[in-house]
């Protein structure tokens, strides 16, 4: 299959970027200016299904290639029919937010693992959190280390409210510092030491629970 796509043009996408570049620099410190990530709208899962080399889920509507340093995006105008998304324009510009929070990662971290903080970070980053329902009990995010793992199709459902915990009540600064010390774990266990020593306390759902406002 030959695959011709254009960079996006599209305004919506264009000032997300810019806010997410702002909000991403000050995040992590840095400054992005050269190289950023091109975006490309892809106008259906046919093609998503190429890019990706995989038959994808429907709710897949946007994702990276860090080879590329791309970013790929479903066209709005084919969400109802390619996705089981309904197009709504704040999820779309926080989705974007997202998607671009992992090429930093990636980019200045240089992993993915543990997939708990990866998805976590961007889904706190993007403003995600303001789109969902808080949660009342920590239970999934532990268990995705690597994606290889029974924790993977899980770890939207609290990630992001993990990371929103650790920053409220411990401010950024550690949270920065487990980011850049868990890119050295290997497995669940390093990660688990790495965790003690920055933060104190076991990393569990009993102690993530106990942070939960009452």
């Amino acid at each position: 299959m030959i695959i011709n796509l254009s960079l996006s043009k599209n305004p919506v996408i264009d000032q997300s970027l810019i806010d997410g570049h702002k909000r991403l620099d000050d995040f992590f410190g840095v400054k992005w200016e050269r190289n950023k990530p091109d975006v490309y709208i892809v106008p259906d899962r046919k093609t998503i299904d190429v890019l990706r080399g995989v038959t994808t889920q429907p709710w897949v509507v946007g994702f990276g290639d860090k080879n590329k340093n791309a970013l790929y995006f479903l066209d709005p105008k084919s969400y109802e029919t390619e996705s089981d998304h309904i197009y709504r324009e704040n999820y779309f510009v926080a989705l974007v937010k997202h998607e671009l929070c992992h090429r930093y990662y990636i980019n200045f971290i240089g992993v993915f693992t543990p997939l708990w903080l990866f998805e976590g970070v961007a889904t706190y980053i993007s403003g995600q959190l303001t789109l969902k329902k808080p949660i009342e009990k920590f239970e999934y995010f532990i268990n995705s280390f690597d994606g290889n793992d029974t924790g993977r199709e899980m770890v939207y459902r609290d990630s992001g409210q993990a990371v929103e915990i650790l920053v409220k009540h411990f401010g950024k600064e550690k949270l920065l510092q487990l980011i850049k010390d868990s890119s050295k774990a290997k497995n669940k266990i390093e990660l688990e030491k790495i965790f003690l020593s920055v933060y104190g306390f076991d990393l569990n759902y009993e102690n993530f629970n106990n942070l939960i406002p009452k």
